[in-house]
């Protein structure tokens, strides 16, 4: 058996296939599961069918055989003084070895037309629904399912948190819908369901349930746990269900015993407080409605006590005179409560009256809306033009800055430019002075006579390096005259690009300023006219 799943213990079957497994569990009550399994073993739809057996005083062995059809196995688990439904189903469940499984109560008939009505489809499952029931008999088909097994172990089963009747299923019911599966209604027509007593004999249950009808233990176990299950943490695949070894007996029998100890107990204070809460719920669905300090101040033995009273009012035993009395007093409380929403319902209306007031102001603000919306959006159009034109003067003076950077070079050139012509000045000058000293060596030479044609032959060697230098000078000063008349007619064009610019921009930024003082006035003006559209209530009509 170790080589088995948690999820599959069946020992007859290596995996799971296809098929539908019917699967119930069962204390003490062979009579109605007689009577549920001969409609149960007709079906051809049943491959398997999983009966068991919770530790029965009386063994259910020659039942089976009795209606043994190839297809039931007998689970028999023994040593558990008390039923469980949780812990039996879930055992069931993990014996199976179908891919879909029908839980039927043992207590419940397969009528014709079942499978012809419940074609079960991946994402969905069938389940019960008491309120559909016609009679109180039919409303205890509400336990009872068909869906997929890998759905039912996806949530981990029925919650082992829940030791008592009832709640279990829509426990269970709700979990899968959170898995995102449909929950479809089984046809209350295709079942019935076998009327018995005593459906809470086998189960633990509070000394104070102990003189209660069948009926009302049953109904305080529902609210039990429909309380641990909102106010306890949620079941899930975080908790280990309940162990159980397997042993089999023959090809159809096993036996199962209790492997470990329950891990999966609530704590005593909050069994303690979904008792209290149940009590008080059940009070209230049978008339009886206490104020709430002295629901606060009263424990669970006073509330037991009392719900005692009301329980033995209701089953027809003698009448107390104390339930009397206290009947008196709630029903004066009743008249108290109903004065209360009367005046509360005259406060609602007065709230209701103002609250018209109030839906008028705020449709008349709503008809002023689109139009203020509409000019908002127009000045925010008109802010991304003005954004726009501010981007394209910031890029025409970052131009002129880079023009005016280009002009500074330029002077700079220019100076530079002049430092050479100084220079070449003073070499010319130096050259006038060396012609001025030849012109005088030539007198003195003429002086001397022709003997001095070789000093003249100098001379005008140098007067034409002279006049070559000279032509140089001039054709750079030329030159340099021309590259200052161009600077300073670069000059002049940027200086009136940029008087341009500047003035465009005063221009732009009178429009603006233009626009922006039209727009504030006539959004103040449809602001005020908006106001003045709205009634006011009289001040004495308002507090009235």
């Amino acid at each position: 058996m170790s080589t088995l799943s948690k999820i599959n213990l069946n020992p007859f079957q290596d995996g799971i296939v296809p098929g539908i497994s019917l699967c119930t569990a069962v204390m003490n009550r062979s009579n109605t599961l007689e009577e549920a399994l001969k409609t149960w073993i007709t079906w051809k739809e049943i491959d398997e069918i999983i009966i068991v057996d919770w530790s029965s005083e009386t063994s259910l062995i020659p039942l089976v055989k009795r209606y043994q059809n190839g297809k039931i196995h007998l689970v028999v688990v023994k040593d558990q003084k008390k039923w469980v439904l949780s812990h039996a189903y879930n055992l069931a469940a993990r014996l199976t070895s179908k891919d879909k499984i029908l839980k039927i109560d043992a207590d419940v008939k397969i009528l014709p037309g079942f499978f012809d009505r419940h074609v079960l489809q991946p994402g969905m499952f069938y389940t019960g629904n008491c309120s559909l029931g016609r009679d109180e008999n039919e409303r205890h088909l509400n336990g009872n399912a068909f869906y997929y097994r890998q759905d039912f172990f996806n949530v981990n089963g029925y919650s082992e948190f829940i030791k008592f009747y009832g709640w279990d299923d829509d426990d269970l019911f709700t979990r899968m819908e959170a898995l995102g599966l449909k929950k479809q209604d089984l046809d209350i027509n295709t079942l019935f369901h076998i009327e018995h007593a005593h459906r809470t004999t086998f189960q633990d249950s509070a000394d104070y349930f102990k003189n209660l009808s069948d009926n009302e233990r049953a109904e305080l176990n529902i609210l039990i746990n429909r309380y641990v299950s909102n106010h306890h943490e949620k079941w899930s695949s975080k908790k280990s269900m309940l162990e159980f070894s397997v042993k089999v007996v023959d090809n159809h029998t096993v036996v199962c015993e209790q492997k470990n100890s329950d891990q999966n107990l609530l704590p005593p204070s909050l069994l303690s407080d979904s008792e209290s809460w149940a009590l008080e719920e059940r009070l209230k669905q049978n008339g009886v409605v206490f104020p709430d300090n002295l629901l606060k101040r009263a424990n669970k033995i006073e509330l037991a006590a009392f719900y005692n009273q009301v329980d033995g009012k209701n089953s027809g035993s003698m009448v107390n005179p104390l339930f009397d009395l206290i009947l008196k007093f709630n029903e004066s409380y009743s008249n108290l409560i109903v004065e209360k929403e009367e005046e509360s319902f005259r406060l609602n209306i007065a709230i209701r009256d103002q609250k018209f007031l109030l839906d008028e102001h705020i449709r008349c603000l709503d008809e002023t809306m689109p139009a203020l919306l509409e000019k908002e959006q127009v000045i925010r159009s008109k802010d991304l033009v003005i954004v726009e034109k501010e981007a394209i003067i910031a890029d025409q003076i970052q131009k002129l800055n880079s023009h005016a950077e280009i002009i500074n070079q330029s002077h700079q050139i220019i100076q530079e430019k002049d430092l050479v012509l100084s220079e070449q000045k003073r070499i010319i000058d130096e050259k006038n002075q060396q012609f001025y000293l030849l012109e005088l060596a030539m007198v003195e030479a003429l002086k001397h006579g022709n003997a001095q044609d070789q000093i003249i032959q100098k001379k005008e060697h140098l007067i034409q390096e002279k006049e070559q230098a000279i032509d140089q000078a001039v054709s750079l000063i030329r030159h340099k005259e021309e590259v200052i008349m161009a600077r300073e007619q670069a000059i002049l064009n940027c200086q009136k690009t940029l008087d341009q610019k500047e003035k465009q921009l005063l221009d732009v930024q009178y429009e603006l300023s233009a626009i922006l003082r039209s727009y504030s006035w006539r959004f103040g003006h449809s602001v005020f006219s908006a106001i003045g559209k709205i009634p006011f209530a009289p001040k004495g009509k308002m507090q009235a």
